[in-house]
């Protein structure tokens, strides 16, 4: 199973902005505008990580009282978008 961890979760700064969330990166310096799923799964992965994808989905389904199946494939694309923008990468195992 892939784990997740935020690049450098004591580096990040996050603050709400009208609809949106603006989050620092410190380890790259850049600023991310981003919605509120991709924020939650984030500040998930800083309380907690590493943990999967199936854990944070698990975890949104819970507090949506749904089905984890229903989140599965939402939260990795998540996860890959804020892998792209540097903010979480993969546990090496």
């Amino acid at each position: 199973m892939q784990q997740w961890q935020p690049v450098s979760a004591d580096s990040l700064l996050i603050e709400h902005v009208g609809d949106c969330y603006a989050v620092y990166s410190g380890a790259t310096g850049d600023t991310h505008l981003l919605d509120a799923l991709p924020v939650e799964v984030l500040k998930f992965l800083v309380d907690t990580a590493p943990c999967s994808g199936s854990e944070i989905a698990a975890l949104i389904a819970d507090v949506m009282d749904e089905p984890a199946d229903a989140w599965v494939a939402q939260v990795s694309e998540v996860l890959e978008r804020l892998r792209a923008i540097q903010l979480v990468e993969r546990v090496a195992h």
